[in-house]
């Protein structure tokens, strides 16, 4: 999750500057500034259990990155927004997977002191993905 991102939040600068949506643009702006909050909490996190983040490519999170980059410029603005949100909601989509499983594993483990910031954390890919949706809902 540390590693996924920190590599979405150089992508989320691209893609948000390939919108022609105001709303979009700003749902964008948002998430960009959320996950900087996220690899703080991701930071503390590890500091809490005693491990080292280590900075490595999520490759996973990287061909998800890959394919949305790939739509832009090829469409009418309208058509790549679209696009650009359906993938960005599959990278939300992985982001929550993530967290609901590491949320799971505290919880089995007793890791309290972790639980609150994965479950913030939780909670802002589970708002982003509604705000996407129903931005989507409304093209």
């Amino acid at each position: 999750m540390y590693n996924a991102d920190g590599q979405l939040i150089g992508a989320l600068l691209h893609i948000r500057d390939q919108t022609s949506n105001r709303r979009l643009h700003k749902l964008f702006l948002d998430d960009q500034k959320k996950k900087k909050d996220q690899i703080k909490r991701l930071k503390a996190i590890g500091k809490n259990l005693n491990t080292r983040l280590v900075d490595a490519s999520c490759k996973p999170m990287r061909i998800l990155i890959e394919k949305t980059l790939t739509i832009i410029d090829k469409k009418t603005p309208a058509e790549q927004d679209r696009e650009l949100i359906a993938n960005v909601r599959k990278i939300q989509e992985y982001e929550i997977a993530a967290y609901k499983s590491a949320l799971e594993f505290a919880k089995a483990l007793h890791l309290d002191k972790i639980i609150a910031p994965l479950k913030l954390s939780l909670s802002e890919e589970m708002a982003a993905n509604r705000s996407l949706r129903n931005l989507a809902e409304t093209y």
